[in-house]
């Protein structure tokens, strides 16, 4: 499967000369963590849509395998962003679309929706959510159960803006009809704007089979546009990570208390007392105490060492009292 990230866009509301998209979320750039959802779920292949600032997103996924960057040198919308991969280079039968900056979904997940749509066989798929308060989404309009259009927020009427079913921006498509409907897409709405969500209106109206899932919990589907929502989302993350270790048999003492900024391994029967600060890449072995008041940057941890640290670089690791 291809998956497409859109990464083309400046991020105005973080205030910063960076692309949004490049911000840490508990210590790697969001647009990584997209990358390493996408590698999770089992895209093998991804295509990135990059345009302001372009190098920096490149710098920010060094390392990864199997990405092809195309440049969007025109932010004119998202359906105007994915014209921009040539297509003729991806041998598969399905391509997988996400924004850069909705780091949250998680890859388990994903998954489970790529086989289902897949296995019934549908021409794209749609993943949805429902929120409380939908302003500023997209919205899921429906006839009954099916899938008729996604009206966005600034072309929506009052009555459109009260369903509470949302388009999270995350498309299953079939590539030949990606490729035969792109160039039909135009700028007639209010952001003059070419519209990916209005080539769905498209295929069902020409009688293609368009589905739709929601995923919960909703908040793991937030696009970070600001700061605010940055922390947010660190929060989240970081709180799914601690919850999954403490599934697999580590003690977390205080959640609230634990910094992280990369990856945390952790064997079964570790401990992690609060306050501590997890950075890099960190690895807790079977027994493991880390903390309180302690720093790990890139090392791993073995039970009773008496204090010493194994390195896996060669950066000075330290506990902090």
């Amino acid at each position: 499967m291809l998956g497409i990230i859109l990464a083309a866009g400046k991020g105005t509301r973080m205030r910063s000369s960076l692309p949004k998209v490049v911000f840490p979320l508990c210590g790697k750039p969001m647009i990584r963590r997209v990358a390493d959802s996408l590698k999770g779920a089992g895209v093998g292949e991804i295509a990135v849509i990059i345009g302001h600032e372009a190098e920096e997103v490149k710098k920010a996924l060094n390392g990864l395998e199997g990405l092809s960057f195309f440049l969007q040198t025109e932010q004119l919308g998202t359906g105007h962003a994915v014209k921009q991969v040539d297509f003729s280079l991806f041998n598969h039968e399905y391509v997988l679309i996400l924004p850069g900056d909705a780091p949250l979904l998680d890859p388990e997940k994903l998954q489970l929706f790529l086989q289902k749509a897949q296995s019934n066989r549908c021409d794209a798929f749609i993943l949805t959510t429902q929120l409380e308060n939908p302003a500023g989404y997209g919205r899921i309009l429906t006839r009954g159960e099916r899938f008729e259009k996604i009206v966005e927020e600034r072309d929506a009427s009052q009555a459109q803006k009260v369903i509470s079913r949302i388009n999270t921006g995350v498309y299953l498509i079939k590539k030949k009809h990606l490729m035969a409907y792109l160039p039909l897409l135009n700028a007639e709405n209010m952001q003059k704007e070419y519209y990916l969500t209005d080539l769905f209106h498209f295929l069902v109206r020409d009688g293609h089979r368009v589905e739709y899932g929601d995923y919960f919990p909703s908040e793991e589907c937030m696009g970070v546009n600001s700061r605010a929502q940055l922390q947010e989302a660190n929060h989240i993350f970081k709180m799914r990570v601690l919850k999954k270790l403490m599934d697999e048999g580590v003690t977390v003492n205080h959640p609230e208390g634990v910094v992280l900024e990369g990856d945390l391994r952790c064997e079964e029967d570790c401990t992690i007392l609060a306050p501590v600060v997890f950075r890099g890449e960190v690895r807790l072995k079977k027994g493991a105490v880390a903390g309180p008041f302690g720093y790990f940057e890139n090392c791993e941890l073995g039970p009773e060492t008496n204090g010493e640290w194994v390195k896996i670089t060669n950066k000075r690791v330290n506990p902090i009292f």
